[in-house]
């Protein structure tokens, strides 16, 4: 059996600081995070994302961008 929790957390105007903080706040779960069917075809990673996004401008023309990502087994893939 397993368990899987999504988290989605939209800031506006926050510094850096409060993003680490909240990264270094969900590290001890990420440590137990697994990788499912790791090696197959269908292997899925675990991950947490920081992004720069544009979801609140009505006429949105510039994609996600993303900061930094974390993921179980790697650590950071995208510094």
């Amino acid at each position: 059996m397993l368990y899987t929790v999504d988290i989605k957390l939209p800031f506006r105007d926050v510094d850096k600081a409060t993003m680490v903080a909240l990264r270094d706040a969900l590290a001890p779960f990420f440590k137990k995070a697994v990788t499912i069917n790791k090696g197959l075809d269908n292997q899925e990673r675990g991950f947490i994302e920081v992004r720069e996004c544009y979801h609140d401008d009505p006429t949105r023309t510039t994609p996600d961008k993303i900061l930094a990502r974390w993921e179980t087994g790697k650590g950071q893939v995208i510094p």
